[in-house]
């Protein structure tokens, strides 16, 4: 994850990492990668999907987003939470 520059590094450990595959842009949710999937080490950010999870998915095709939301904002009301990645997600069902 970058820098709001494009080139820098920003580290994000620590912050709230939510990502989920939805059918299509704010559709239905087909599924959000539990936490314990999820680890981040600085400015990388690495998602894990078990095998068997994604072999018994039936759908081949849905829209992926990955957000991350500071730690501690100083207004709870309104952290600084960016969607980062997001684009099409596709399943090899091979």
């Amino acid at each position: 994850i970058l820098q709001s520059d494009g080139v820098t590094p920003k580290d994000v450990t620590g912050y709230t990492i939510v990502a989920a595959i939805k059918t299509e842009p704010g559709g239905e949710l087909l599924y959000q990668i539990p936490a314990e999937d999820i680890s981040v080490e600085e400015s990388v950010v690495t998602l894990t999907i078990p095998g068997p999870v994604s072999a018994a998915w039936t759908w081949s095709v849905g829209w992926w987003r990955l957000k991350v939301t500071e730690p501690d904002p100083p207004n709870p009301l309104n952290p600084d939470a960016h969607r980062v990645v997001q684009g099409t997600f596709f399943v090899d069902q091979e």
